[in-house]
């Protein structure tokens, strides 16, 4: 876990054009973190990867900054979490796209 979080739903198999970033809320991770809804995913195909001069980029993203396994949650474990959870700022509308995704639709998250 890091201590920034970024939501990337995934478009088709192991790959996700949209990137939210959710700000900074220890609760929602803790709630995340706590709830052992998380399961490991494979490397995805996605804008928030390292390209090769460091910067970020569309590419493939195989490992958290920190070097840990990438994880992701289905949206309907998120949308309960989030539903339950303090909401502020640009949180309260991601919690609504989260809770109006399909509940089977996986999301990798990035912890950064």
């Amino acid at each position: 876990m890091g201590v920034d979080l970024s939501l990337m739903p995934e478009n088709y198999a192991g790959v996700s054009f949209n990137l939210l970033e959710m700000e900074r809320s220890r609760d929602i991770w803790a709630a995340i973190q706590g709830s052992k809804k998380e399961f490991p995913c494979g490397p995805i195909r996605c804008f928030g990867a390292y390209i090769g001069d460091g910067n970020q980029g569309y590419g493939d993203l195989r490992s958290t900054p920190y070097g840990d396994p990438l994880t992701a949650i289905l949206a309907g474990d998120l949308a309960d979490i989030l539903f339950d959870a303090e909401l502020r700022g640009n949180n309260i509308w991601i919690a609504a796209a989260v809770i109006a995704m399909p509940r089977d639709k996986r999301i990798f998250l990035l912890w950064h």
